[in-house]
């Protein structure tokens, strides 16, 4: 989720960061902990952001399914990548006008829950 100074442009294009750098995901974490009761939200977040998964991501061996969206901050060729390092798993991409967002869960709960139910079906 957030960029590596070290990192190529190629690198940052393909991993489609969220945040360009760890100056930008600081600068965000103190606007959320300025708000109301959000300190540890923050700091959640923060730390989730900062890490690079790839290295776990290629360690995963159980089942899995990975879902995204078309409209998604999060473009969907990195939860294609996601699943293509992962053997066997499975990848549902939602259209923008399937509630295809980062909340499919909640914008389209029918196709979510029959997309979970599917895999878990196998």
């Amino acid at each position: 989720m957030t960029g590596n100074p070290s990192w190529t442009q190629s690198d940052l294009d393909a991993l489609d960061c969220f945040f360009a750098d760890p100056a930008a995901q600081t600068e965000f974490q103190g606007a959320v902990r300025a708000t109301e009761d959000a300190a540890g939200t923050a700091d959640l977040l923060f730390h989730h952001a900062i890490i690079d998964w790839r290295y776990l991501i290629l360690t995963i061996r159980l089942p899995t399914l990975v879902i995204g969206g078309e409209a998604s901050f999060f473009l969907p060729q990195t939860q294609r990548w996601i699943a293509e390092q992962i053997p066997g798993a499975d990848c549902v991409i939602f259209g923008a006008e399937e509630g295809g967002s980062h909340f499919m869960f909640w914008e389209n709960p029918a196709k979510f829950n029959a997309a979970v139910g599917a895999f878990l079906d196998r």
